[in-house]
């Protein structure tokens, strides 16, 4: 064997070695990453943008508003309770917190984070296999999933016939010759190859979303085999998810294949017959009429990680509950917390009828209203709360706290005020049972009219089928509906020259 050849073998023989060690040590990081919370902030985004399209395609009237969303904070309460492995369970995680929606049962009835917490085992494994399926597995499924036709490549009517002309062009060899023919057919395959690569690095190209769900139906049927053994419940359900899909198999492994030589730039031979481009419009169509196939498996999949996620994270916090439900209008709990604050001041109250909290700036007014309106949120949708016990009824959740105003959309203080206040209005009037949490209703006027237009408001609630519980410095508000509101005080103490709340 001459010199030349030897470099060559010996310089692949250490990439491979170094790939091997490097694959390795990855997943020995991944497994010891295991038993604690990821960083969540670059899913943010990413889980925002497939709300934002899972609401316009599929409107939820009893979804988390905006303004609620943000008067909460929620984005940040988002990044603190996400646990998830995967891109697929934080985009599942923040649409299930939108949706006020709870988790699902397994098929034997059982809550699934009480068996993840049981079967700790099962569960590391499960979650090791996200993990390899990465922070960004899933992200970008809006477009396949709510607006697949968006999707679809420019001049795809012609791509079958682009494929077919090389073999076409063996017809003319005897027409015109061999040689001159053998040059139509190289050309024709060299443009098939052109195009294809066209086609892919094209800004806004598709073919990073069919990848990952490519990778997602993977992890969807590896984790099928994991469960088949010790979970037979969670295996049919993933099982039943993935069917759709069979005939997507062989071009969505094309596709994966592509993507790989693409990222490493290796050649890929099938670009001569436009193999990837083929398959890709197929999978796209496919997807026009299966949509809900595919959010199905999202579901499924998404809905495991964030059992898990959820086992994780009741571990790590050191009061928590889970809720009890009930059919009166009414929340109560014990050593309640916010649960972004990191030395939060517990506290334990009843209500079965509206209140209404007064009390000093900075006393803490806001925070607590917050606090049981998350946890109101948090109970619905992870099974937990950040108390010793919690009780409430099932029911939407409504803020009217941190109102803005728009100079751009010309809305003044107060009109965005009433604004805020007119959508709660307008949900009551459907007689669904909500939760609505005001902070200093209507401060954007002055004290005759906040005080006549917030009694208005309030008493028109207190007959609606809705539990309010809101925070004023208008002692003469609190006086007014005494008759609808119990009265609740927020005080301060002077202690060693501080004030203390």
């Amino acid at each position: 064997m001459n010199q030349p050849l030897l470099l060559l073998v010996a310089a692949l023989a250490v990439l491979l070695v170094y790939a091997v060690q490097r694959t390795v040590r990855r997943r020995a990081k991944l497994r010891r990453s295991l038993d604690t919370a990821p960083s969540s902030e670059p899913e943010l985004a990413a889980a925002r943008r497939f709300w934002e399209s899972f609401q316009k395609h599929r409107p939820q009237p009893h979804a988390v508003d905006n303004l609620t969303w943000d008067d909460l904070d929620m984005d940040s309460v988002f990044t603190s309770v996400n646990c998830c492995r995967s891109g697929a369970g934080s985009l599942w995680l923040y649409t299930r917190l939108r949706l006020q929606r709870p988790a699902d049962a397994l098929p034997s009835g059982e809550d699934p984070v009480e068996f993840f917490t049981r079967e700790d085992a099962l569960c590391r494994k499960m979650k090791y296999r996200l993990a390899l399926l990465g922070p960004h597995g899933g992200t970008g499924a809006e477009a396949l999933l709510f607006d697949a036709s968006s999707l679809q490549l420019p001049y795809a009517r012609f791509a079958w016939l682009a494929a077919v002309l090389p073999f076409a062009s063996f017809a003319l060899w005897p027409l015109i010759g061999v040689g001159e023919g053998l040059t139509v057919t190289v050309l024709l395959l060299l443009a098939n190859f052109m195009a294809c690569i066209w086609l892919r690095s094209r800004p806004g190209s598709g073919f990073p979303v069919l990848c990952g769900f490519s990778s997602l139906l993977g992890c969807a049927q590896e984790l099928e085999k994991l469960f088949s053994r010790e979970s037979p419940d969670n295996a049919a359900e993933l099982r039943s998810a993935c069917r759709a899909f069979r005939p997507l198999r062989f071009p969505l492994s094309v596709l994966k294949w592509n993507d790989a030589a693409f990222q490493a730039g290796l050649f890929d031979p099938s670009c001569f017959f436009l193999l990837p481009v083929l398959s890709y419009v197929y999978v796209v169509r496919r997807f026009e009429t299966h949509a809900d196939d595919g959010l199905r498996l999202l579901r499924a999949l998404g809905g495991l990680d964030v059992a898990a996620g959820t086992a994780l994270l009741r571990g790590t916090l050191p009061c928590w509950c889970r809720p009890e439900y009930t059919q009166d209008a009414e929340v109560s709990f014990t050593d309640l917390c916010h649960p972004l604050l990191d030395d939060p001041v517990p506290n334990s109250a009843s209500f079965v009828r509206g209140a209404l909290f007064t009390g000093s700036n900075a006393s803490g007014k806001s925070t607590f209203l917050k606090a049981v309106a998350v946890n109101c949120i948090l109970a619905r949708t992870l099974d937990t709360c950040f108390a010793r016990s919690f009780r409430l009824r099932r029911g939407a959740v409504f803020t009217s706290i941190a109102v803005r105003d728009s100079i751009l959309a010309g809305t003044s203080y107060f009109m965005a005020e009433l604004l805020s206040l007119r959508r709660i209005l307008r949900y009551a009037e459907t007689g669904e049972f909500c939760y609505v949490f005001i902070d200093e209703i209507l401060r954007g006027t002055n004290t005759v009219e906040r005080v006549a237009a917030a009694q208005a408001a309030l008493e028109y609630l207190a007959g609606k089928n809705c539990l309010v519980l809101a925070a004023t410095h208008d002692l003469e508000l609190a006086q007014l509906l005494t008759g609808h509101y119990d009265n609740y005080h927020f005080r301060e103490e002077v202690r060693g020259g501080e004030v203390q709340f």
